[in-house]
């Protein structure tokens, strides 16, 4: 063999060999920071939640289907034995147990390793501190090189935000997450409203890819205002750019690539909601010859710290950031609940309706802190019900039916301890003659001193509302 023959068969070797580089198009944890570190082939870091790690997790979304078989992940030395559930382009798929510095294989359900668009990993143990280490993406036994999305430090101001501004603040366009946008605050449909990016230092954009609406569910997009045409760049050097009307990704390009510090997205027209006046925009990222990048935005930092303050040394404080299951479950009823300091939500409930049939629904979006009274604190939450209604009948397929709706509303919170016995015991009797019965039944077994005395010891709570209404409490 000659040199050059050599050489192109080493170059060939060399290039087979190498991994496939995809850079994510969100890396995104329900909370806690740095979870780039999970992809950064250093087990001495890694990423953790913040609080109680029951019930969160950390989303790798691609930027198109991706086939992939395998995901392994390290968990970190010193960290407890972990228990954690996979989501698969949002079907989950069984439950797996992590031990301490030890790497463990999850493999994608049969069928769709050629399509896979999402990966949420979420956990459900252990107790007290999870922590992953690493994080890393195999297609038939060679590895992908899986990449955290780029992201260039700025600032992002809006012309207006609709209140409340925790819960529609323009920083959302750049979370990762196509479940929280920026909302305009004017009457009308937005017209003329506009947000603005102050890089730290000047970029090169020749596109934007834009998530028009609010892409939460299909209820949310068609009920709210859409842009249907927008300005964007630099001072005059903004060009008029025509956007779809559709839910998902859309990129659009600029007529020529403009470099400056500063850019601004104007609303020149937009399409009316079916119910709603407010413009939402979901999700805004930038583009260079490199190709896609967002912008790292202190904001949603800042204003988790100054929840966080604010809760300090108040009973709805005890509560934040803990993960809550119901005081009396079932085999056919579970619900849980976790409110977060950096202002977001999720309940789960999973309901077994007969031997052929059960209903599993997600609820989850915003909350926001309405008054902070003794004993208790009201809170609204903005959010969307996704629910899985699954049944199954002989000799045929098991059918699966899903629906998504906008839902919220106001609910009360009051730690059990701070009610008192009397207080607690005559609200849960009003329960049980209503429609709550089945979720305070099992209160009324037993010694009532006793039971009382169990709910103090597990940090009880009860939550009243329209869009909950439970006692809840922290597992052991």
């Amino acid at each position: 063999m000659t040199l050059v023959a050599a050489a192109a068969t080493a170059a060939l070797i060399a290039t087979a060999a190498a991994p496939e580089t995809i850079t994510l198009a969100a890396l995104t944890p329900t909370s806690g920071e740095n979870a780039a570190a999970l992809l950064d082939g250093k087990p001495e870091t890694g990423w953790s939640p913040i609080g109680d790690p029951r019930a969160e997790g950390i989303l790798f979304r691609f930027e198109k289907n991706t086939a992939l078989n395998t995901v392994q992940v390290q968990a970190c030395p010193g960290a407890e034995e972990m228990r954690l559930v996979p989501t698969w382009n949002g079907a989950m798929s069984g439950l797996n147990f992590i031990k301490p510095g030890k790497v463990t294989s999850f493999s994608a359900p049969e069928g769709s390793s050629n399509a896979i668009r999402s990966i949420f990993l979420r956990f459900i143990a252990p107790t007290t501190r999870g922590c992953l280490a690493e994080v890393t993406f195999w297609r038939h036994g060679q590895r992908l090189d899986v990449r955290a999305p780029r992201s260039v430090p700025g600032k992002i101001t809006a012309s207006s935000i609709l209140t409340p501004k925790d819960a529609y603040h323009p920083a959302y366009l750049f979370d990762g997450r196509l479940d929280f946008g920026w909302v305009e605050g004017v009457d009308g449909p937005g017209v003329g409203e506009s947000v603005t990016v102050a890089f730290d230092q000047p970029v090169t954009v020749n596109a934007i890819d834009l998530w028009n609406g609010y892409q939460r569910s299909t209820d949310h997009f068609k009920k709210n205002a859409r842009a249907k045409r927008i300005s964007f760049g630099p001072g005059a050097q903004a060009a008029a750019l025509e956007v779809a009307d559709k839910m998902g990704e859309q990129t659009l390009a600029l007529p020529a690539p403009v470099t400056g510090g500063t850019f601004t997205l104007k609303v020149l027209d937009a399409i009316k909601g079916s119910v709603y006046q407010d413009l939402v925009l979901s999700e805004l990222r930038f583009r260079d010859a490199a190709g896609p990048f967002t912008v790292a935005t202190p904001d949603l930092a800042q204003r988790q710290a100054a929840l966080r303050k604010s809760l300090g040394g108040t009973p709805l404080g005890e509560v934040v950031d803990r993960f809550l299951s119901a005081s009396c479950p079932s085999e056919d009823d579970q619900r849980e609940l976790k409110l977060r300091s950096n202002n977001t939500f999720v309940s789960y409930e999973a309901l077994t309706i007969s031997e052929d049939s059960n209903s599993s629904q997600v609820f989850d979006g915003v909350w926001i802190l309405r008054t902070q009274g003794a004993p208790w604190a009201e809170l609204e939450l903005f959010g969307r019900r996704h629910q899985v209604e699954s049944s199954w009948a002989p000799y045929s397929e098991e059918t699966e039916k899903t629906t998504d709706r906008i839902a919220g509303g106001k609910i009360e919170v009051a730690r059990v301890a701070d009610l008192g016995p009397d207080a607690f015991w005559k609200l849960m009797k009003e329960w049980r003659g209503k429609g709550a019965k089945g979720r305070v039944d099992c209160l009324f077994q037993g010694n009532p001193e006793e039971r009382f005395q169990q709910l103090l010891s597990s940090g009880a709570v009860v939550v009243r509302g329209t869009a909950i209404t439970d006692v809840l409490s922290i597992p052991h």
